[in-house]
């Protein structure tokens, strides 16, 4: 049910959990407080958990990048030396 609400609003959802709950409030009916509080944290902890993951990833490609333009300056000082 949470990864259907955050396909269909991924802008009313967020890392914070209060406003996870206003936002269930206003896209769904959840008569209980338990499974609303349930689902608002959840939200919030499963957000969290993809922008830590896309920030490994964009400091991956960074090095990676880095790696690259070290070795193309490394092969640019070899074949200078060699002509």
């Amino acid at each position: 049910m949470a990864m259907l609400l955050l396909e269909n609003f991924p802008d009313k959802f967020s890392t914070d959990f209060d406003n996870n709950k206003t936002s269930l409030g206003e896209v769904t009916i959840v008569r209980s407080k338990q499974l609303r509080n349930e689902l608002a944290g959840y939200l919030a902890r499963t957000i969290a958990s993809q922008e830590a993951d896309s920030e490994v990833s964009d400091d991956e490609v960074v090095k990676d990048e880095t790696a690259i333009t070290a070795s193309v300056d490394g092969a640019e000082k070899t074949l200078g030396d060699a002509v």
